[in-house]
């Protein structure tokens, strides 16, 4: 796998240059472009209860992740659903891993799928996303 450079995404609520709440590397595999993965570590002011990461910042990594397979396929997208199902609380300053895959595309529609895990493969949230390339950017 090689790191992903998000440059381009300057002003990202989670991997932009004022962000410092969260820390992240993207990744992807060059012969795969229906899959996208990251490594995060969230810091203290991710935090919901004290030492537990705030199910909205595991959201907005989950929709960076996810939505980034749309961009890296060319086809830019906005998020119409996201899903998640938290399974056990993340704790802050821990390492973990993110992994989206591309389910299907029809159309405008793209539906993708996103977990996190710690390095025992232990699963802490999944989720399922639904983006919409808009109506301009579709290829004909």
């Amino acid at each position: 796998m090689t790191p992903f450079d998000m440059h381009l995404f300057t002003e990202s609520f989670v991997s932009g240059a004022q962000q410092n709440n969260i820390e992240i590397q993207y990744f992807k595999d060059s012969k795969d472009d229906q899959s996208f993965y990251a490594r995060v570590r969230f810091l203290e002011g991710a935090q919901g209860r004290p030492g537990i990461v705030h199910g909205g910042a595991i959201a907005a990594v989950f929709d960076e992740c996810m939505g980034a397979i749309t961009l890296n396929n060319n086809q830019p997208a906005y998020t119409a659903s996201l899903k998640i199902d938290y399974i056990s609380p993340l704790t802050v300053e821990a390492i973990f891993y993110v992994e989206s895959h591309l389910l299907k595309t029809e159309k405008r529609k793209t539906f993708i799928t996103g977990q996190i895990f710690d390095e025992n493969q232990k699963l802490f949230a999944k989720s399922e996303g639904l983006y919409i390339t808009p109506k301009n950017e579709v290829e004909p």
